[in-house]
């Protein structure tokens, strides 16, 4: 029983230490040999065996319901890793995907001062200097209209630019949906 234990808890410090320095740099081959798995593997099988002596079943009852659960969650582990490392992200955040997107201003701003505003983006909250060519004050929502830097948007307000009487701009949507001009 002593020998299961013992890798029970090498499996377990195993697994805790994958966890906490990260995954070894060392090629095992196959995916499916790592040490997450591995760790698993070791762990349950040690556990489980102990668990079956200590519950009177004879050695080679423990050595098989040991092997069979290390074999359960090593493959659950595996399909989980595998999951994780193929899971589909979000494309990232570019600032050229700013253009069109509203906002609302932090920082009054002028056309001889440069303002902050917020500008909503994939669900976070982007603050960022502005500029524009007339007087916007704190809360009045906004559009933005050109990417001048990575870190400074230039604004029009939110009437201004959705009004039809208003200029257009090339790289701004149009309010029916239309491609630019």
């Amino acid at each position: 029983m002593t020998l299961f234990l013992i890798l029970g808890v090498v499996g377990l410090v195993s697994l805790v230490v994958g966890l906490l320095v990260g995954e070894v740099d060392v090629d095992l081959g196959p995916d499916w040999l790592s040490l997450p798995v591995l760790a698993a593997l070791v762990g349950a099988f040690g556990f489980v065996g102990a668990a079956a002596l200590s519950l009177g079943a004879p050695t080679v009852l423990a050595v098989g319901a040991g092997g069979a659960a290390g074999l359960a969650l090593a493959a659950a582990t595996f399909r989980l890793a595998r999951g994780l490392m193929h899971m589909a992200t979000d494309a990232p955040l570019r600032s050229a995907d700013l253009v069109g997107r509203p906002g609302r201003v932090v920082t009054a701003l002028t056309a001889e001062r440069t303002g902050e505003v917020l500008v909503s983006q994939a669900g976070q909250q982007l603050k960022m200097a502005a500029r524009s060519d007339e007087t916007i004050t704190v809360g009045q929502p906004v559009v933005v209209v050109e990417i001048v830097s990575p870190t400074l948007v230039r604004v029009e307000s939110h009437d201004r630019f959705w009004s039809p009487t208003a200029p257009t701009h090339p790289d701004t949507p149009q309010p029916d949906g239309g491609p630019p001009p």
